[in-house]
């Protein structure tokens, strides 16, 4: 998204919203660190105004060195946009993880990787989705 908004210019993001308005897809906007969430909230509530559903994603994994730095989503939580779904990506292993994230004020995690390397997967999901929830409840 930086090099959308950035480098290669608007009318790349107009040709991104006009893809996923064509196609029905939503969109999951992310940066990398908490300077960018102002651009991608941006261009999600562009995406918004066109009728599309979008996500606002923070991703906290260096995608040079694979490093996860999960003190990304503390650091970028105070300026998550109240009006816009918050994703916290990457890092997400265990339920406590996902229920730090639910504290913080993210509303959906990206859970794959924890996922594909449990011995059951399904269960993991279930705790995983059950300590999101217990934190959402507890914050509100």
């Amino acid at each position: 998204v930086a090099g959308l908004l950035g480098e290669r210019g608007p009318g790349d993001a107009d040709a991104l919203l006009d893809a996923a308005a064509e196609t029905g897809l939503w969109l999951l906007v992310e940066t990398f660190d908490e300077a960018g969430l102002e651009d991608v909230a941006g261009l999600a509530r562009r995406a918004a105004r066109r009728g599309i559903r979008a996500l606002l994603g923070v991703n906290v994994r260096d995608l040079r060195t694979l490093a996860v730095d999960g003190a990304r989503l503390g650091r970028a939580a105070g300026r998550l946009p109240p009006d816009l779904p918050a994703v916290a990506e990457s890092g997400m292993r265990t339920p406590a993880d996902v229920a730090a994230a639910a504290g913080l004020g993210y509303r959906l995690a990206l859970v794959g990787r924890a996922l594909s390397g449990a011995d059951d997967p399904g269960a993991l999901l279930s705790r995983m989705i059950g300590a999101g929830r217990d934190a959402h409840r507890e914050v509100a």
